[in-house]
């Protein structure tokens, strides 16, 4: 099954948008000095667990830079939009699936849409935390198949080890 999920990084000033662009290095493509960067994935949880580590970074560091991250998951059989925005708290995430199943013609609005269309498409969608978006089985391309606590110590975890290298 093909799933390929594609989403830009902005970031609200160019000191931010560097800092998160050295911390997630070769992870992103297209840098450019004060522009929006994209990255290619499997999944939304993939994209999720990047913002957990940016976001631990952070906290780590003493930073706070605000970013947003648009993208969709498309795949053989429907097309997920999401948006994620980080303001200093906690992470939050808005996503909705396109189903040709259910409705053709979103389907296709969704798998045509641009990063610049995301947001207008999500406005009616609620913003979650990554965790109620993972209780509450938002469309991400997958499910854990460990708890949200273990899997975030996973991530940590990990991220430890290669800072180490």
């Amino acid at each position: 099954m093909r799933m390929e999920t594609e989403y830009l990084v902005a970031a609200k000033s160019a000191e931010a948008h560097n800092w998160i662009y050295n911390q997630l290095g070769n992870f992103f493509y297209g840098k450019e000095v004060d522009r929006p960067f994209v990255n290619y994935v499997t999944n939304v949880l993939n994209v999720m667990k990047q913002v957990i580590k940016v976001v631990h970074q952070m906290e780590v560091s003493g930073q706070k830079y605000e970013f947003t991250i648009v993208g969709k998951c498309d795949t053989d059989y429907d097309c997920v939009l999401f948006e994620i925005e980080y303001a200093g708290n906690e992470p939050l995430i808005k996503a909705s699936q396109g189903d040709p199943d259910r409705d053709k013609k979103q389907f296709y609005q969704f798998r045509k849409a641009n990063y610049k269309k995301i947001p207008k498409l999500l406005k009616r969608d609620n913003s979650r935390t990554f965790k109620q978006a993972i209780d509450e089985n938002l469309p991400l391309g997958g499910f854990l198949n460990v708890s949200y606590d273990e899997w975030i110590k996973s991530i940590l975890s990990e991220q430890q080890i290669s800072q180490r290298r």
